[in-house]
């Protein structure tokens, strides 16, 4: 890769505006911004607009950089995740990613867009948001509140991508966390259901998967990550993700060196049933990591969260039927065979159930109040929480 592709001015001298946004209990939040790095013929995208959250207790702090999901609405997740951190004795900054909350066009211009069937665009976006990362960084490294030898980067979602390639591209960020990320981005964007809207774009610019790997192929956070040290990551995914994979999870792991993954029995979106358990070990491993705790952190391998199954199945005694599927009971860690509570248009079942992959189950219904005794084979196509 080219490393002048991130190149930026960095001695260039940039105004930064800091006002008081709110205050969380004894976490003070300031609202910031900042210009970009980089002009685009968007102004309301020039703008970098960004969250720092302080602990109460003195400084200099360890900080995290946050990056965000995919065109969030609130922050909500975000800023719990923010304040979490300034709980546990770290300065936490979120930034706001290019064409993203109020960084957006409006109204809309198609493909002007963070992620777009653009690929100039969409390339351009993502670096521009590496850029803006590294100015966070070192404004960040200008306060006297904030230890520059002890600064990291997490996200979630499309900020679990980000955040490793911002982790490759500037060394300063020693410490990563990510929430249901990965890599194999070129793959994520032209397959997964998470981008269907823009897919059939790709068509009518008539972009082919092979171009599309090669022209992203800079915006690829594995084609970055060389020599950072795997006991400085910490990965959370679901195993039963359509959107982000377990083998894109995998992946990123791989080009870390072999860091840890800490898995729930969920799709995508259902980690957020782990949501405390996700924070509180995050918490304690940056903690570690940054020398605030000198008790060995040794993560687990699975946190526990509700696995919730939604979709079609064919066979039992309905034929076919809608269907709700929650597991009571797991056998075995990966939650690949369970006992689970069934919901139908005929009513309850329990099923003894096995998980032949993300979206396809085998199992037996045993009805409850409605139809015959005997169980009966079914299949399910689902999508997981």
């Amino acid at each position: 890769m080219d490393p002048d592709f991130y190149a930026y001015n960095s001695k260039a001298h940039f105004d930064v505006k800091v006002v008081p946004y709110a205050k969380l209990g004894t976490i003070s939040v300031s609202q910031v911004s900042f210009p970009s790095p980089v002009v685009t013929p968007y102004p309301v995208n020039n703008t970098v607009t960004g969250f720092l959250f302080l602990p109460s207790t003195p400084g200099p702090y360890p900080a995290m950089l946050v990056e965000h999901e995919w065109l969030p609405v609130k922050l909500e997740n975000e800023f719990r995740m923010c304040r979490r951190i300034a709980e546990g004795g770290m300065a936490a900054f979120l930034i706001v990613q290019p064409y993203s909350y109020n960084r957006r066009p409006l109204p809309r211009i198609p493909d002007v867009e963070l992620l777009s069937a653009d690929v100039p665009q969409m390339v351009g976006a993502v670096r521009q948001a590496v850029l803006d990362a590294r100015r966070a960084f070192d404004w960040l490294s200008t306060r006297p509140d904030i230890d520059p030898q002890r600064m990291g980067v997490a996200g979630i979602s499309l900020g679990g991508i980000f955040a490793p390639l911002i982790a490759g591209v500037d060394h300063r960020a020693k410490v990563l966390v990510t929430i249901v990320g990965g890599v194999d981005v070129s793959d994520i964007v032209f397959d997964s259901p998470i981008t269907y809207g823009i897919q059939p774009g790709f068509r009518y610019h008539g972009v082919t998967y092979d171009s599309l790997k090669r022209d992203m192929a800079p915006i690829e956070p594995a084609n970055w990550l060389h020599g950072f040290d795997p006991r400085n990551a910490l990965l959370f995914n679901g195993r039963y993700d359509v959107f982000i994979s377990p083998k894109q999870a995998h992946h990123l792991s791989e080009a870390l060196g072999g860091a840890q993954i800490v898995w729930t029995n969920t799709g995508h979106y259902g980690t957020v049933f782990a949501e405390k358990e996700i924070e509180g070990t995050g918490i304690k491993f940056l903690r570690s990591r940054f020398g605030l705790d000198t008790t060995p952190f040794a993560p687990p391998l699975t946190l526990p969260a509700p696995t919730i199954k939604i979709g079609l199945l064919a066979g039992g005694h309905e034929g076919a039927s809608p269907a709700v599927a929650y597991q009571i009971i797991n056998f075995d860690k990966a939650a690949r065979f369970s006992l689970d509570g069934q919901l139908t248009l005929r009513g309850l079942a329990i099923a003894p159930s096995f998980s032949l992959d993300e979206s396809n189950s085998l199992g037996f219904e045993f009805p409850l109040l409605h139809g015959k005794s005997q169980p009966k084979l079914f299949y399910f196509f689902h999508f997981t929480l």
